[in-house]
């Protein structure tokens, strides 16, 4: 759906031609006639869809303009003025309009200065939006804890983040560890300490050893990290850790964690917070030997249990609408919200890829949606981890959706379940594939048949990885 230009004017001639000029740029629109039908029509569903108004300024005032502006203050404003009257367009700017265009009326002219609006509102939308985040990143408060479940992690992590003890975050992969360990950090006294990040393989592995031998009598070895102090380390992964740097990092952080707290100015001994991740049975593992006795103890009783988003249905819709926020002002796009049916999908999904899963399906959603809502149809898989198709239940392809072929031969859709075209290469795969069955694997004839070469047709075949039962020559 095309975003829509609410157009403001009395005179009936010219608000017909605006609505005319608005159609042709490829945006919707709606009209009032009087600034009082204008604000009723603007708390309708329809009206609730704007994306611009244009008011008749000569004929309705600045007052106008600051009407609508309390009732729309997310809406941006273009008024129409005549020449010679630089006074009202300069209160019409003070009461909250965006910009102005003169008359007579040029089509072009409008068009133009219509986008620029809408890309001008887009921007400023997504500097807010990047503004709240930045406000509010990695606080308890953005949190989303409806469920009972989420709402004890967080009341354990604000009690835990008054210490300055290990602490141990057990959850699914993606169900927002890194986020957790984050929130504990700015959360604490340490809020202003140095955030360092591992995951327990490859790499950076390697580089978490090299970080753990350095000593301060070393300046070869030394990174400054550890031995100038005051850092917050978090491991994820912590129990796939090698068993020897399990050892060795349980040996520093006792080490370090004793030393007293730096001073107001930061000055003093380096010291060590340890803050891990994992998706395992630590005591489990260490009762098989796989996890090292002295990490267990270093966690004693300091877990935080982040449960997956299975089992916090209550905040999916709360959760989805924060990343809608986000993703629509990193897209500049105008998407408002999630019908209830998509709503439906997401809260009826198993997410084994959590919190995480989520941002990327919304993200995907957000590039598809074509309107100002996303819809089911923006939801191309919705447990993309698994494989498994699209949760609606399966519709029958129209006709005018498929390539025919004579009676008794197979059709080939091309439209997907979700209502997009398919890639043109499934739909090629698909044709090749139909016509070495009807020519029995005779690959001259398929080849000739289908206008292509034979090497031609060999290397598509090999390509997509097709199955030859028969040959010919």
């Amino acid at each position: 759906m095309s975003q829509i230009i609410f157009v403001v004017n009395q005179d009936p001639a010219e608000r017909a031609y605006l609505k005319e000029i608005v159609t042709r740029a490829g945006f919707g629109s709606a009209a009032a006639m009087s600034p009082e039908i204008a604000e009723s029509h603007l708390g309708t569903p329809r009206g609730q869809q704007a994306s611009l108004i244009i008011i008749d300024l000569p004929a309705h005032g600045s007052e106008t303009v600051q009407k609508l502006r309390a009732a729309r203050a997310d809406v941006p404003i273009l008024v129409l003025c005549e020449l010679n009257t630089m006074d009202q367009i300069a209160a019409a700017l003070r009461a909250g309009a965006d910009d102005f265009i003169m008359k007579p009326l040029n089509a072009e002219r409008l068009h133009v200065t219509i986008r620029n609006t809408l890309r001008v509102s887009n921007l400023s939308g997504e500097v807010a939006n990047l503004r709240r985040k930045l406000q509010s990143h990695y606080s308890f408060d953005s949190i989303v804890a409806q469920s009972p479940a989420m709402s004890h992690a967080i009341h354990l992590a604000r009690e835990l983040a008054r210490q300055r003890e290990p602490i141990l975050l057990l959850g699914e992969p993606g169900a927002g560890k890194y986020a957790m360990a984050r929130t504990i950090q700015k959360a604490s006294e340490q809020a202003g300490c140095q955030f360092l990040a591992f995951s327990s393989r490859g790499p950076q592995a390697a580089a978490l050893r090299h970080l753990l031998v350095a000593r301060p009598d070393d300046p070869k070895s030394c990174d400054h990290a550890l031995c100038a102090g005051n850092v917050v380390l978090f491991i994820e992964d912590i129990a796939e850790l090698p068993f020897h740097l399990q050892n060795l990092l349980a040996r520093r952080v006792n080490e370090l964690r004793s030393r007293p707290l730096p001073d107001g100015d930061g000055e003093g001994e380096g010291y060590l917070w340890l803050i891990g991740a994992t998706s395992h049975d630590v005591t489990r593992m260490t009762d098989e030997k796989s996890f090292c006795p002295d990490m267990l103890g270093l966690f004693e009783d300091r877990h935080i249990e982040i449960p997956a988003l299975r089992e916090r249905r209550e905040d999916i819709a709360e959760i989805a609408a924060q990343l809608l926020r986000e993703h629509a002002a990193r897209t500049g796009k105008p998407i408002s919200s999630i019908t209830p049916e998509a709503l439906g999908l997401l809260q009826k999904g198993e997410w084994p890829g959590n919190v995480r899963q989520l941002n990327k399906l919304i993200s995907q959603a957000v590039e598809n949606c074509r309107g100002s809502r996303i819809s089911s149809s923006d939801f191309p898989s919705l447990i993309e981890d698994t494989g498994e198709s699209h949760p609606t239940p399966p519709r029958e392809v129209p006709a005018e959706n498929m390539i025919r072929f004579r009676r008794n031969t197979p059709d080939v859709p091309v439209i997907d379940d979700a209502g997009n075209m398919r890639p043109l290469d499934e739909i090629e795969a698909e044709i090749i594939r139909l016509a070495i069955s009807r020519y029995r694997g005779h690959m001259s004839e398929v080849a000739r048949r289908l206008g292509i070469g034979r090497s031609t047709l060999y290397r598509k075949v090999r390509d997509m990885g097709l199955e030859v039962r028969a040959s010919g020559a």
